[in-house]
């Protein structure tokens, strides 16, 4: 069974001001806050309206568990897709945010664009055009039917 993706998360030691970009870029807004149990701060949550979340932990509360996570785990980037990438650009140039990598088409005929959050985790933004590999396997799934057969004419080599 594959749901959909609950959060992603991620370490800081510039808290205030990564909550403050997500809001101001992506229109996240601060939902909660998690405590431990002795009372310090351990993870900031934000949430979208279509029920994405974002997960802030502060660097100095690493998780603890059976397997130990390290603050040091690598990471490569995460993807947004967004219906209207061009408002997108606009709302990061209006609240003073800029591009690190400037809009172009993608080899997937995607338009992208890409911003750099205060603890310098990559952000892809993505609009998705019909005909690009990812819109064309998307037509092949139908929701909540449990299909995860490939259509292959749906996918092309862009390489």
């Amino acid at each position: 069974m594959t749901g959909k993706i609950s959060h992603i998360a991620f370490y800081t030691d510039k808290m205030n001001e990564t909550i403050d970009f997500y809001e101001k870029l992506l229109g996240f807004t601060h939902g909660f806050a998690l405590k431990k149990t002795t009372g310090e701060p351990w993870i900031e949550y934000l949430a979208n309206a279509n029920g994405d979340f974002i997960e802030l932990f502060y660097s100095d509360a690493p998780i603890k568990n059976e397997q130990d996570i390290p603050v040091e785990q690598k990471f490569s980037h995460f993807c947004l897709e967004v219906d209207n990438i061009t408002a997108v650009i606009e709302r990061a140039q209006a609240v003073g945010i800029d591009l690190y990598r400037p809009l172009t088409t993608g080899m997937d005929l995607n338009l992208q664009c890409w911003f750099q959050d205060p603890n310098g985790v990559l952000i892809e933004i993505m609009q998705l055009d019909k005909n690009s590999p990812q819109a064309r396997l998307r037509e092949t799934f139908t929701p909540n039917n449990g299909n995860t057969t490939k259509n292959e004419d749906a996918i092309q080599d862009y390489q």
